[in-house]
């Protein structure tokens, strides 16, 4: 309780000093201020700074954003680099020029003599932005780059698995001279942040493969890949160990291991699917990454699950892989002497920060917001579903509107498309079947006028579509999310891909009652209510056969089934 009050506290006194800085430099004769600045010397990230100096430094910037951008940055996106280099999170509608204010906090943390690494969500990212970014920090007369470790004076764009590895491999840094910035803090910060990066080796083991081959052979041949949930029973178990006696009677082999092996291979065939939480290229397995829906071609499940899913898919078996070392990026952050960043979808976020990071948010608002999010429609059946996007891709054909159509996997994806083709609708997809090289030319199309896109969480998060020619006067772009995202910041992110910097644009969730999202909601509504009253009835002697109908309507089994096809990767 005590470490939660002296957080609360010092962001509370952290809040006031920020606000007072910005209010002294309200003054920069960019922002077309005729108040003289302020005299005095501020302490600005443990240095120290005469005020015409610091707000000399803050004009160049702006001028350097001017000339290669072509706009002036707003008084509030001032506010932001300042907030978020002296470790706060940001709020900002999606859209709001997040880059730009990245790049002001960067700027200014490496000219007082820090190191500054912005974070982004993957490699792809990180790339674009330093690409956009380097012309303008050379002008700055500030070293910047992709690779290693930020040092004093510099700026980095990179990942956090690639800052991790850059560690791993022996890479140092002056921790307490250091500042990190962080685009989509809350998927790093919250979501990613359960899972370790690990730095694995690989090795043989000629005897576990073969007990893993055997094991695989026995669920094949009772046909239980994929149909069967549950582990093997006493009686079953007896059977198996039976069959190994008469099939490997002359082998050694380790009888109780394989019986397990069995068990995990039933498991796996249930709990991971293709082209929803993996990909097969080129005779190989790429997981995929479940919050940016990127293929991984580097990671690996853990244990014998990778190589289970090798067997399943018929392709070459790689080694086994085992933990070299560990990190958590929870204790990486907590390293350096700040922490920043900002993200469109901070909602609920407050108590999570505040606790781990001892930071708060800020929620501005830089721009005016005419993207109209129409919330939810509700079906009876996919089958309306569909006939109602047709009819909504239709319209903004007529009307020379894009459409943007949300999907909750790559099987998902795939699956629409071909129902729209059927239909007679052309649409093109993004998913973690895009090639890289192709991934830009591809997100150029999106935003094209009457052009038809199915995507998955990969069309989210740092997504840029620009709008074509005509495109914003016939209204925008429309986004149709046709699966419903599992957490609201997902759907949020997704939804931001219109009604960017001003734009106009629409968006709608459909729903059906035979969707899972509408089951587990239906589950999630019904289950106490269903469970008292089942108390209750039983106390009466009274037969509750209502129960059992509302149970098999909602199709419980089944939707614990699929909620175990989102449990975290195993380390």
């Amino acid at each position: 309780m005590y470490g939660q009050l002296h957080s609360l506290t010092d962001l509370l006194r952290h809040r006031q000093r920020a606000s007072k800085l910005v209010r002294q430099l309200q003054s920069i004769a960019y922002l077309q201020s005729t108040d003289p600045p302020p005299d005095g010397v501020y302490d600005y990230l443990g240095c120290a700074f005469d005020a015409p100096e610091l707000i000399a430094m803050l004009s160049e910037i702006g001028r350097v954003i001017q000339r290669h951008y072509g706009f002036l940055p707003t008084p509030r996106q001032v506010h932001t680099a300042l907030l978020m280099s002296r470790g706060n999170f940001v709020e900002l509608e999606t859209g709001s020029g997040k880059s730009v204010c990245l790049l002001m906090a960067a700027a200014l943390i490496a000219r007082a003599g820090k190191a500054a690494t912005i974070l982004t969500s993957n490699e792809y990212l990180a790339h674009r932005d330093y690409g956009k970014s380097r012309p303008l920090f050379a002008d700055l007369g500030v070293v910047s780059g992709t690779d290693g470790i930020a040092q004093k004076h510099t700026v980095i764009y990179t990942s956090a698995k690639s800052l991790a590895s850059a560690l791993f491999s022996g890479a140092k840094t002056e921790f307490s001279n250091a500042v990190v910035l962080i685009d989509e803090a809350d998927s790093l910060l919250l979501d990613e942040t359960r899972i370790p990066f690990v730095m694995s080796e690989q090795y043989q083991d000629g005897p576990l493969q073969q007990q893993l081959q055997i094991a695989y052979r026995y669920v094949d041949q009772m046909n239980w890949l994929g149909t069967r949930g549950e582990a093997l029973n006493a009686s079953e178990k007896i059977k198996f160990l039976q069959w190994l006696e008469r099939q490997f009677a002359d082998e050694p082999l380790d009888y109780l291991a394989v019986s397990y092996l069995v068990d995990q291979v039933i498991y796996v065939a249930m709990n991971y699917k293709r082209d929803r939480h993996y990909v097969v290229r080129e005779e190989k397995i790429e997981l995929l990454d479940q919050f940016s829906g990127r293929r991984e071609p580097d990671r690996k499940l853990g244990g014998v699950y990778h190589s289970i899913v090798e067997l399943i898919e018929a392709v070459p078996l790689t080694p086994f892989s085992r933990n070299a070392q560990k990190i958590w990026f929870f204790n990486l952050f907590q390293r350096y002497s700040w922490v920043g960043g900002c993200s469109g979808s901070l909602n609920f976020c407050d108590v999570d920060l505040l606790r781990l990071y001892g930071a708060g948010i800020y929620r501005l608002k830089l721009k005016n917001h005419v993207f109209s999010d129409a919330g939810l429609r509700l079906f009876s059946t996919r089958d309306q579903k569909f006939d109602f996007l047709l009819s909504q891709i239709a319209t903004a054909k007529s009307q020379g509107r894009p459409t943007l159509v949300g999907a909750e996997s790559p099987e998902s994806a795939r699956s629409i498309e071909r129902q729209l083709q059927r239909a007679g609708v052309a649409c093109g997809v993004y998913d973690a079947f895009v090639e890289s090289a192709e991934e830009e030319a591809l997100v150029d199309e999106i935003g094209r006028a009457g052009q038809v896109t199915v995507t998955t969480n990969i069309g989210g998060r740092g997504t840029d579509i620009k709008l074509g020619a005509g495109v914003e006067a016939a209204g925008g772009l429309q986004i149709l999310i046709y699966d419903p995202i599992f957490t609201v910041r997902s759907d949020t992110q997704l939804m931001g891909r219109g009604g960017r910097q001003g734009e106009p644009g629409s968006g709608l969730r459909l729903v059906s009652l035979e969707d899972f999202y509408a089951r587990s909601k239906l589950l999630a509504l019904f289950a106490l209510p269903l469970s008292l009253g089942r108390k209750f009835l039983r106390r009466r002697g009274v037969r509750y056969r209502w129960f059992y109908m509302i149970q098999a309507l909602l199709d419980i089994k089944l939707i614990q089934q699929r909620f175990s096809l989102y449990r975290a990767y195993s380390d």
